[in-house]
């Protein structure tokens, strides 16, 4: 099945995603109707998407349920590390260096938890999946508010 979504760091952008594959084709417009955001990293793409009320965390052919895991992000130097346990089980473990740790960003007084979190997907994963509970995560430019 294929979903349209939104490029996560340029709204303008929309990515078809196929949902038995796990990927993304980048389009040069965004859908004027989409189930969620896409995320490129290291090669790998990552989708958070609508599935009816759930949330869905999809790398290639690997998805879960958000309201069926747990998710974590973890600081370990310059580094954060994204987990997602199925039954205390790591079943998706990423790290990677967010883009706040450059050195523009350290030195830009306006720069704040709303700006890393609006550009750092896996933040942003992390602290909705904590915090929505039964509730599905929002991003301010929600595709479908």
């Amino acid at each position: 099945m294929m979903v349209e979504l939104v490029f996560w760091n340029c709204r303008r952008l929309g990515i078809s995603w196929d949902t038995s594959s796990g990927s993304g084709r980048l389009r040069l417009r965004a859908p004027k109707s989409a189930l969620g955001w896409a995320f490129r990293s290291k090669g790998t793409w990552y989708g958070l998407w609508r599935a009816g009320k759930d949330w869905i965390l999809q790398r290639g052919t690997e998805r879960w349920s958000l309201k069926a895991v747990s998710v974590s992000l973890e600081e370990a130097g310059k580094e954060r590390i994204f987990r997602v346990l199925d039954e205390n089980r790591v079943v998706l473990q990423h790290a990677y260096v967010p883009k706040a740790r450059s050195l523009l960003r350290r030195f830009d007084p306006t720069y704040d938890s709303l700006d890393e979190e609006m550009e750092d997907f896996f933040l942003w994963t992390a602290r909705s999946a904590r915090e929505a509970g039964d509730e599905q995560p929002q991003r301010s430019d929600d595709p479908q508010h």
